[in-house]
């Protein structure tokens, strides 16, 4: 079972834009989740791409573009500046 790759556009709330150029089925990694499955989604903002893990048992397209953009608002607080070397 695969979950159909919602459009691009999808707003990541700082101003830009993700595109979700795929969806993949994937055993689950994390210890508790065991056995079961995953979608690994690959999404590129600008020409950077990032991916997202959602549980696959309830996932749908709008929790797959909440974790989207909770995951790059995490990454744009990083992203940026400089470092000293």
């Amino acid at each position: 079972m695969s979950l159909p790759i919602p459009p691009a556009g999808a707003k990541t709330g700082t101003g830009q834009e993700a595109t979700i150029l795929s969806v993949a089925e994937v055993p689950a990694r994390e210890p508790n989740r065991l056995g079961k499955t995953d979608y690994l989604v690959t999404y590129q903002v600008g020409f950077n791409v990032f991916t997202v893990t959602v549980p696959a048992e309830n996932a749908n397209r709008q929790i797959i573009e909440a974790a989207i953009r909770a995951d790059y608002q995490k990454r744009a607080a990083l992203l940026g500046g400089t470092v000293q070397l």
